[in-house]
């Protein structure tokens, strides 16, 4: 079976990633990790994807600085994330722990389920092949 990331390679996956400074919309108060506006990018039928992606804090090289995020790292949240995709809300909050009652829980799940339409576009043909690969 082919892993998350043999099929970046395959399937021609790159990513550019820019330090943004903002925290994720999830967490609440002082965030010490890194964020970054992340753009995949495919060869092939030249697809393109941006997506804001966190990291926590302990993603530095040895001098500190943080480090970059890679194509396969990012692929494979997004992935992990759609594995999810196509249930109920209600079904969903069972798996994820969340309250049904929640407004912020439904924000998440409708942002997943949007996220993964357009992780639908962006791979195409070979969503699935990536959605059951090797995960990292």
């Amino acid at each position: 079976m082919s892993t998350t990331t043999t099929l970046v390679r395959d399937f021609q996956i790159s990513l550019t990633a820019k330090q943004i400074s903002e925290p994720p919309p999830w967490h609440e108060g002082a965030y010490a990790g890194q964020g970054w506006d992340c753009k995949l990018i495919r060869r092939g039928p030249n697809r393109s994807m941006t997506v804001k992606f966190w990291m926590g804090p302990a993603h530095v090289d040895a001098k500190g600085y943080p480090k970059k995020p890679k194509a396969d790292e990012v692929l494979d949240c997004l992935l992990s994330d759609a594995s999810s995709a196509g249930q109920t809300f209600e079904d969903w909050c069972g798996d994820y722990g969340y309250d049904t009652d929640s407004r912020r829980a439904y924000a998440t799940w409708e942002a997943v389920e949007q996220q993964t339409a357009r992780l639908k576009a962006f791979l195409g043909a070979q969503y699935e092949q990536f959605l059951y690969a090797d995960r990292l």
